[in-house]
């Protein structure tokens, strides 16, 4: 059970972590496209290029839409990491028949009892 929980610890933490590599990539990437847009904005405002203001909004709010999705996802694992859904249970590591013995007895005691007469 121990080792179920580790693997699903380190399975979780590399998803953290490559959550938050393409979220660093998407970080560098959003700041290029801000740079470029005011590179254009610039040359726009000289009047030398006209520029299809719908292509880059289209960018920006795909690029909103992956960082937010990126978040989500990013908040999610960090919930799920938080859940403990295993229920605590006390280990017994006896044998089962010095269990069975200690709920109903020795295996002798059981054959001299007699009956109760009622």
């Amino acid at each position: 059970m121990l080792a179920e929980r580790k693997r699903t610890l380190e399975a979780a933490q590399a998803k953290v972590t490559e959550y938050r590599r393409q979220y660093e990539q998407l970080a560098a990437k959003a700041e290029s496209l801000q740079a470029e847009l005011k590179l254009v904005e610039a040359a726009q405002a000289a009047g030398k290029l006209a520029f299809d203001k719908s292509k880059l909004s289209e960018a920006k709010q795909l690029e909103e839409e992956v960082e937010k999705r990126i978040r989500v996802l990013q908040r999610t694992l960090d919930k799920e990491r938080q859940v403990d859904d295993h229920i605590p249970v006390r280990a017994d590591d006896r044998p089962a028949t010095e269990r069975f013995d200690e709920l109903f007895g020795p295996k002798g005691e059981a054959s001299t009892r007699t009956p109760s007469k009622t």
